[in-house]
C-alpha cells in the first residue's frame, strides 16, 4: 500500500490550513552558540537580568519571525504540577511552529504584542518587536509526514520570569 496516496495519511494540507487560518506571528529566538551578549559584566561573568535582548540570560540571539500557534492543555483540577522556581506552574503550552528554523533548549519562543487589525507585530521605538509573554523552550518534536519530510515542529516550553532563574 502506498502510504503517500492514502489522504488520511497526509497531514501537510490540514496543518497548512491550520496554520494559515489560525496562527499568528511569533518569534523563536535562537541563541548563537558561544556568543555572549553585550550586557554581560565581564568581571562578574553575569549577565543583566532587565536586558530586553538576552531577557537576563548573558546568551547572544537572532530573532526569527515565524507563523505558528499555541495550544496550552488544562490540567486536571486538583493535580499539582512541579516547576522549577521561576517557572509558572499553572501547566505547559505546547506551540507549533512551522519547519523554517530548528529549534532546541537553548532558545525562547516569544509571544508578540499583534496589531488587532492587521494581526502584524508591534515594535517599539528601536524598531524591536513588542513582547506579550516570552517562553523557555523545553522539549522539541520533529514533526515528519509519511514521506519523512519536515513538516513541523511540536515545542513544549515554560513561561519565566526572566532574570531569576
Amino acid at each position: 500500500m502506498d502510504l503517500t496516496k492514502n489522504w488520511e495519511m497526509l497531514m501537510e494540507p490540514e496543518l497548512r490550513i491550520m496554520l494559515r487560518d489560525y496562527g499568528y506571528r511569533m518569534v523563536l529566538r535562537k541563541a548563537i552558540p558561544g556568543r555572549k551578549c553585550s550586557c554581560m559584566i565581564p568581571a562578574a561573568d553575569s549577565p543583566d537580568p532587565t536586558c530586553s535582548k538576552c531577557l537576563g540570560t548573558g546568551s547572544l540571539y537572532t530573532d526569527h519571525l515565524i507563523l505558528g500557534r499555541k495550544y496550552t492543555p488544562r490540567p486536571n483540577i486538583g493535580k499539582e504540577i512541579p516547576s522549577p522556581i521561576g517557572g509558572v506552574s499553572a501547566h505547559s503550552p505546547m506551540f507549533f511552529i512551522e519547519a523554517i528554523v530548528r529549534p532546541n533548549t537553548n532558545d525562547i519562543m516569544i509571544e508578540l504584542v499583534l496589531n488587532p487589525t492587521t494581526d502584524e507585530p508591534l515594535r517599539t521605538y528601536q524598531e524591536s518587536f513588542q513582547i506579550r509573554v516570552a517562553y523557555k523552550i523545553t522539549h522539541v518534536d520533529e514533526m515528519r509526514d509519511v514521506r519523512g519530510e519536515k513538516m513541523y515542529f511540536q515545542i513544549r516550553a515554560d513561561e519565566r520570569i526572566w532574570g531569576r532563574d
